[in-house]
Order: C-alpha cells, then sequence, then structure tokens
C-alpha cells in the first residue's frame, strides 16, 4: 500500500506516531503521509463510486457504475479500516494546521462511508443510490465530454446499466417505500433524456450507442416497474430516527449539537425574522407591470433573464469589493433537467469537479413548457421586480458558483474534495443577507432576505422532527405551508427531498449561523484591520469543510494577520 511505502522511504523522524513500534515522523513527513493515504483512500472511492469519480472531473472509470455488489462493499469497506488504522496512529500535535485539517476531514469521510455502508446499509435500503448512480453517471458524461473517448466510455456505462439494476434487484431486501417512490419517478423523468441522445435522433446512423441506449432503457423501464411493485408493500418509515441522525450529523459534519438544541434556535430565527419583517413591510412597493410584451414571453426569454441577473449580480459584487471572483471560471444558465425536477423544483447549481479543466458552472432554472397568459404575467412581474434576485445571488454570486470553483483551486488534494452541504448552503444562504444588506436587489431585498430565513428555519425544525419521527410527511407540509406561506404543491416535492436527504434542509440556517459568528468573532480579534473582503476570502479559501474545521481554519488565518 503507497502510505506504507512513504512510511518507509520519508527517512530520519524528529516526531513521531503513537503507539510501540510505530515510525516516527517530523511534520512535513507527517503532512505527506497524511497526503499519500488521502490520495489512497479518495483511488478507492472513485473505484468504488465511478459516476462521483466522474462528478468531480477524475475521468478513470468513465466506463464503469457501482454496482453495490456484496463482496465490492466489503472489500471498499475494509480498505477504509485500514487506511483509518493508518490515519489515527499520528499524534494530532505532529502536523501543520492544514494537514490537521485535511486529517480530521478524512477521518469524517471515512467515518461516514462506514456508517452509511456497513450500520445504516444503504446499499440495501435505499433504490435511490441506483437510480443515481445510473441517472447522474451517464448525464455527468454527457454534460462534460471527454474528448479523449466519450463516446466509447459513455457506450460502456450505458452497457453497464442492466448490471446495476440486476445487482440492486437482488441486494434490495428491505427498501424503505418513499425512495422507491422517489426513485422510480426520477428513473422515469431520465427515460425522455437517454431518447434524445440516441444517434438515430440525431441524425447519426444507429450504431453500438443506440443498442446500449435501448438496453439501458429497457433495463430501467423494468426497474422502475420493480420499484413500483414494491413501494406498497416497502417499509413506510423513511425517518432515520434519533440515534442515527445524531450519529450521521457526528460523522459527516462534526456537529455535536443536540437535535432539540438545533430546532430550538430555529424556533427562536422564526420568531425573529417573523417580527423583522413586520418592522420593515414598508419597504415593500406595488409594481405595475408593463403588460405589452407579456404575450410574447418565451422560456428564452426567461433564460437571458437570468443570464443578465447573473451578470448584474457578479459586477455589483466585484464593484463593491465583498469577494475576490475566482479567475479563470465561467457560468452558464441552463434549463433544469426533467430527472431533476422531481427532487428539485427551484432553483440548483451544478458546479465544476476541481479536477475537471474546464471550471464552467451550469445554473439550473426550472423554465416553464407551456405557458398561459397568467403565467407569462407572473413571471413578467418578477422580473420586473427582481423577486429572481436572490436564487442568483445565491446559485451564482457571490454565492455556489464564487464559493465551490474557489474550493475547487485549494492545493490540498484532500481539501478539493470536501463538500460538506453546511458549508455550501452555509455560504450561499448567508450571501442572500450580504447581498441585501449592501442594496443589491432594492429596498425590498430586505424584506425577500427575510422570507428566506422564515422559510430556511421551518426548514430546520422539518428536517429534524421527519427524523425523529415527529412528523409524517403530511404533517410536514402543513408545516411548511403555514409557517411560510409557500405553495403546497412546491413544498410537497420539497418535503420529499429532506425526507430521502437528511441534514441537508437544516444546513442552510446553520452554516449561515456559523459563518456570521465567524465574521463577528474575527471583526472583534482584528479591531481595526478587519474588512469584509479578507473576512470572505479566507472563508473560501479554507474549502468546503465542515463547519468545526472551517471555524478552527478561519481562526488559524485570522492569527496569522495579526
Amino acid at each position: 500500500m503507497r502510505w506504507i511505502i512513504v512510511l518507509l522511504v520519508l527517512g530520519t523522524p524528529q516526531i513521531g506516531w503513537k503507539g510501540e513500534g510505530k515510525i516516527p515522523l517530523s511534520p512535513l513527513e507527517a503532512d505527506r503521509a497524511v497526503d499519500s493515504i488521502g490520495r489512497e483512500y479518495y483511488r478507492a472511492k472513485f473505484e468504488f463510486y465511478p459516476a462521483y469519480a466522474t462528478s468531480k472531473g477524475v475521468r478513470d472509470f468513465d466506463g464503469n457504475l457501482a454496482t453495490f455488489a456484496p463482496r465490492k462493499v466489503g472489500g471498499f469497506s475494509r480498505k477504509i479500516r485500514r487506511l483509518d488504522t493508518a490515519l489515527q496512529g499520528f499524534y494530532e500535535d505532529s502536523l501543520t494546521m492544514g494537514a490537521w485539517v485535511d486529517f480530521k476531514a478524512l477521518s469524517a469521510e471515512m467515518a461516514t462511508q462506514l456508517l452509511l455502508l456497513e450500520e445504516l446499509e444503504v446499499w440495501r435500503r435505499s433504490p435511490l443510490i441506483y437510480a443515481d448512480e445510473c441517472v447522474s453517471g451517464i448525464y455527468y458524461l454527457v454534460v462534460r465530454p471527454d474528448s479523449a473517448g466519450s463516446r466509447t466510455q459513455l457506450e460502456s456505462r450505458l452497457s453497464a446499466i442492466p448490471g446495476v439494476v440486476q445487482q440492486a434487484r437482488m441486494n434490495l431486501t428491505d427498501p424503505m417505500g418513499l425512495h422507491c417512490e422517489i426513485a422510480s419517478r426520477r428513473i422515469k423523468d431520465f427515460l425522455p433524456f437517454l431518447d434524445a441522445m440516441s444517434t438515430s435522433g440525431s441524425g447519426s446512423s444507429p450504431g453500438a450507442a443506440d443498442q446500449s441506449i435501448d438496453r439501458a432503457q429497457r433495463a430501467l423501464t423494468g426497474f422502475a416497474a420493480f420499484l413500483d411493485s414494491l413501494a406498497p408493500t416497502a417499509d413506510k418509515d423513511f425517518a432515520l430516527g434519533r440515534e442515527d441522525f445524531v450519529r450521521l450529523l457526528e460523522a459527516r459534519h462534526l456537529i455535536h449539537e443536540s437535535p432539540e438544541d438545533l430546532i430550538a434556535y430555529a424556533e427562536r430565527t422564526l420568531a425573529d425574522a417573523r417580527t423583522q419583517k413586520e418592522g420593515h413591510a414598508g419597504l415593500l412597493r406595488s409594481v405595475t407591470v408593463d403588460t405589452s410584451g407579456v404575450r410574447d414571453l418565451t422560456a428564452e426569454s426567461i433564460r437571458r433573464y437570468f443570464e443578465a441577473e447573473a451578470e448584474s449580480a457578479r459586477v455589483f459584487v466585484d464593484g463593491n469589493g465583498l469577494v475576490a471572483l475566482p479567475a479563470g471560471s465561467s457560468l452558464e444558465v441552463v434549463e433544469t433537467p426533467l430527472f431533476l425536477r422531481s427532487l428539485v423544483p427551484g432553483y440548483a447549481y451544478e458546479p465544476p469537479g476541481p479536477f475537471d479543466p474546464d471550471q464552467k458552472g451550469l445554473f439550473y432554472v426550472p423554465l416553464p413548457d407551456e405557458m398561459d397568459y397568467g403565467e407569462k404575467l407572473r413571471y413578467q412581474s418578477h422580473m420586473e421586480d427582481r423577486s429572481f434576485s436572490g436564487a442568483v445571488v445565491h446559485e451564482a454570486y457571490p454565492g455556489h458558483h464564487v464559493q465551490i470553483v474557489a474550493a475547487n483551486s485549494h492545493p490540498s488534494f484532500i481539501r478539493r474534495l470536501q463538500d460538506d452541504v453546511f458549508a455550501v448552503e452555509g455560504w450561499a444562504f448567508y450571501c442572500e443577507t450580504l447581498m441585501a444588506d449592501h442594496g443589491y436587489g432594492g429596498s425590498e431585498s430586505t424584506v425577500r432576505a427575510l422570507d428566506g430565513v422564515i422559510y430556511r428555519a421551518a426548514r430546520v425544525i422539518v428536517d429534524i422532527r421527519l427524523q425523529l419521527g415527529d412528523f409524517s410527511l403530511d404533517d410536514a407540509v402543513d408545516f411548511m405551508v403555514n409557517e411560510t406561506g409557500a405553495p403546497r404543491a412546491f413544498v410537497e416535492k420539497e418535503v420529499r427531498r429532506y425526507a430521502v436527504e437528511p441534514g441537508q434542509a437544516m444546513s442552510y440556517l446553520i452554516g449561515k449561523r456559523e459563518i456570521e459568528s465567524l465574521r463577528d468573532n474575527t471583526r472583534r480579534t482584528m479591531g481595526d484591520s478587519f474588512t469584509l473582503r479578507d473576512f470572505h476570502d479566507s472563508v473560501l479559501s479554507c474549502g468546503s469543510l465542515p463547519l468545526y474545521l472551517l471555524r478552527t481554519c478561519v481562526r488559524a488565518r485570522t492569527m496569522e494577520g495579526l
């Protein structure tokens, strides 16, 4: 194994490993060993999750898909345990600060994989991981083609889909009903995407690709029907339960607050935001919509509006010196793929991978398929009063696009692969208030930012209560509609996503709280030398870390600047 080789060739040590018989290492040597273990681990993870590898810009496994065969699950778990044993052999104080952060992040990543695979056994319980592997695996190859061999790899990955489906049928011994329903829906939504990929449909002569697409379609169609047949009798309980939910928060995100404390914070925030909104009600103004061009409004003209709004946000961020914009990146506004809409009814961002040579992000906008006059009038009204500006800030500038592209350039291999949702969504949500406070979007943006706080605080409560078993899906929908006033049809889709992605919905508010706390503490520490731009650049330079590690990294950088 590579980490053993590193230990043998590094030379005479100064500071050691703990435990008898361990080879001692100096700080520099220990840093290099952590990096080596990290590379060994992620190589194994890329091989185990080929679609994940493609999403990160690693193209060595583009022809494969994960089957989650028991022997492969067992082999990956054993590899993790071997590497984790090596990693835990360090004296933590033998590491430099940067390597210590990598060490902790890598430890959390390994613990999370072992929890998911060995204890929660998601490969036996959740058909979503099979649907996502097939859907995302193909989509990433199409949206990020590799000129060196993308067609061959695509055909190979398409040909692997029947094997994934066959293994899923054998593995799913105790599936969750809600996961069956959502996986089936996602597959059905993906089938038209496969249709559009056919070479005959694009004008080329039918060939191996068409045959691979046809076999993949038949396999996925059959799998969706299989899941539909399982759903009525499958386990109705999707909740993790308190113990497993707490373990997941601690392992994956290094969050040790109790669910009850998190709910109490969300409830206080919800009440406070409502009070603030009442005090700012006078900022809202009525907009007279120019109806002259409403009938000519198209989905394409709406897309172009979002392009213009994104450019406006970029110029505003740059002009006000809020954060350094990453060089060498670009943003494209595209329609949300149909197969994502059942889980992502709103706006979303698809980032480039850290190892993608082209750092182009995709801003997904759910454009309407058909619009009557009333729907066109609604869009025109929102465009004229800039109601969409918050979504642009969150997904593009200075939100996800800026933060993730910055993280992608981190010099640490391990750090580039961190994508903790609390840091990612916390930063984007923080940016909504930041931009409103600086006047972007007009005076109404302050009220809209408070609406965002109300919605995200309600999400925390729903997220936790769903996983604790306190809320049914209907309870969660009723709560969100009553507390936020959001349309029921939209909330119904959102709540189903919360139920199958524990912790994601709460990440916005809890992540924002951490960044605001860091900002205020840094301002007190630095006094007159504090600048908002330097603070933001410091946060982004640390990468998409779990909040505890993000806090540690920013504080260390603050002390260096004093």
